[in-house]
């Protein structure tokens, strides 16, 4: 017997309304960008977002973008979060008709969206107290010498050796240096009409460097030489009383005036022989805060420190006002239980109540 209030759902109309939620929900996904993989692939569901399915692809996307490591269980949980974040930004975004281009992952839309919304531009609000923060967090970075930043290959004799026996040892291993100099530069593109850069900004890291590695990577044997990625800082006196990172002299001025992408010959140092290549070489900043120079390089650091941070307390704000749900069971075969237990529990969500009085 039933109430008068009541309606019995006999299984047939049970299919029909569940066919009726998935086809809504599939409909709002598709809305705001989410669409799911061509039929045919697999990419398991990982958790939803106010009912909306999180992709397994949507995370690895994530983790590559951020480099990180697949035993970091705390990065794999903020790649998790990230691509949850993702699935409400483009939701929330939909609304205002901004939807990802064609072919754009949903994590490139979300960054292209909230780039456009806070941009790094010079044009942000800054304090002079920002700007003397800003430096004091790297005084390297905006007083230096000038730096070299070097791809060195190294083959390495021995470190606590005599000086007759590090001589001998380079006398034997001659040769290979200089084969392995040839080989570097034939597999190198031509060195690049550039002389000054950073390594943000240099344009060797687009084919020198991957180049530079995969030759590398193909040497073998008894001398097979060690990879060293670091940036160097020049002797030059008006900095000799600070402490900065340094090369092997005889490094230094062979690389010191080669352009951008260009490989030093075979140098004897204190630990054998060495081939780099160019891949930075920026000129010194002396001026502190006083020059204009670093004035305007430290203002775009704090803008871009800030719409970063706006950025990010919106995929926060957005996230916590979502239901999210996961399926821890996918997670941990997918990435592990330690990634499951880094994942921070759902927030409850207590049902409203009115006052009694």
């Amino acid at each position: 017997m039933t109430t008068g209030c009541a309606k019995r759902v006999t299984p047939a109309a049970g299919a029909s309304s569940q066919k009726t939620q998935d086809a809504q929900s599939a409909q709002k996904a598709q809305k705001a960008g989410l669409v799911a993989p061509h039929a045919g692939t697999t990419d398991a569901v990982i958790g939803t977002v106010d009912e909306t399915p999180i992709h397994l692809s949507w995370v690895r996307a994530r983790l590559v973008q951020a480099e990180a490591n697949l035993g970091d269980a705390e990065g794999t949980a903020a790649a998790l979060l990230a691509a949850a974040a993702d699935v409400v930004c483009l939701r929330e975004f939909a609304v205002l008709d901004l939807t990802p281009n064609a072919g754009e992952r949903p994590h490139e839309a979300v960054d292209r969206l909230l780039a456009g919304t806070w941009p790094a531009t010079s044009a942000c609000r800054v304090d002079p107290a920002d700007l003397k923060l800003a430096f004091l967090a790297q005084p390297s970075r905006w007083r230096h010498p000038t730096a070299l930043t070097l791809w060195e290959a190294q083959i390495t004799c021995c470190t606590d050796c005599t000086n007759v026996e590090l001589h001998q040892c380079q006398t034997r291993t001659a040769a290979a240096a200089v084969a392995l100099r040839g080989a570097l530069s034939a597999a190198l593109p031509p060195p690049l009409a550039v002389t000054r850069t950073t390594l943000a900004a240099s344009p060797a890291r687009a084919r020198h460097v991957p180049a530079f590695e995969r030759a590398l990577a193909k040497v073998s044997g008894s001398q097979a030489p060690t990879l060293l990625r670091y940036t160097a800082f020049a002797r030059e006196a008006a900095f000799q009383k600070m402490a900065f990172r340094r090369t092997d002299p005889g490094l230094e001025r062979a690389a010191m005036a080669l352009p951008i992408g260009a490989l030093t010959p075979p140098v004897r140092t204190a630990a054998g022989w060495s081939v780099a290549m160019v891949v930075g070489h920026e000129p010194p900043l002396a001026g502190g805060l006083r020059s204009p120079e670093t004035l305007r390089g430290l203002r775009a650091e704090v803008c871009k420190t800030q719409a970063a941070g706006q950025r990010r307390a919106y995929r926060d704000r957005m996230l916590g006002k979502a239901v999210l749900q996961w399926h821890r069971d996918v997670i941990r075969a997918e990435f592990g239980a330690a990634v499951d237990a880094a994942l921070p529990e759902p927030p409850r969500r207590e049902r409203p109540t009115l006052p009694t009085d």
